[in-house]
């Protein structure tokens, strides 16, 4: 399977509900991200999006996936909460916000928006998703603390919320 193609855009002028220290990817919808049945995008496509917008926005914070394999740490999916809102078509010209929430000692909330670009200059959410990643010992296969410095960078946009299930607020 060919890996998502993301490519880092500015804010975009119609983006209510994301904090300032999101970050923004155009995403390019492949052939083999359709079904086979009917014209939109499979929904494990949007999870691939959403993982690889992670990557990519933590790159942009200073942690590339190869400085996490060196230094034998590396986030670990431990939930997904995805509300599918609206269908994606192979026309769509789709945008991924993405942001990191909340950051505990080990674990941390990523919530994450896809819009669609509407031809008259509006756009639309296609589906909410919050995430929660663990930071994992590679070693040891166990969590491990997320650096202060990493921390920092992840510029959390508020404390942890209690348990409840919620998507992205």
């Amino acid at each position: 399977m060919t890996r998502p193609h993301l490519s880092s855009i500015p804010r975009p002028s119609i983006t209510p509900d994301v904090p300032s220290q999101a970050a923004f990817f155009a995403i390019e919808i492949l052939p083999e991200e359709l079904s086979e049945v009917i014209d939109h995008v499979r929904n494990t496509e949007y999870l691939r999006w959403l993982d690889r917008g992670a990557q990519l926005h933590l790159e942009q914070m200073g942690w590339s996936y190869d400085d996490l394999i060196r230094s034998h740490r590396l986030f670990f999916v431990a939930r997904h909460e995805v509300d599918y809102l609206n269908e994606i078509l192979s026309e769509d010209r789709i945008v991924l916000a993405t942001w990191v929430r909340d950051v505990r000692r080990v674990k941390s909330w990523r919530d994450s928006i896809l819009f669609r670009q509407e031809k008259d200059g509006t756009t639309t959410e296609v589906c909410r998703a919050a995430t929660l990643w663990v930071h994992v010992d590679l070693d040891s296969r166990r969590p491990v603390s997320i650096s202060p410095e990493m921390v920092v960078a992840m510029q959390p946009s508020q404390q942890e919320q209690p348990r409840s299930r919620r998507a992205c607020t």
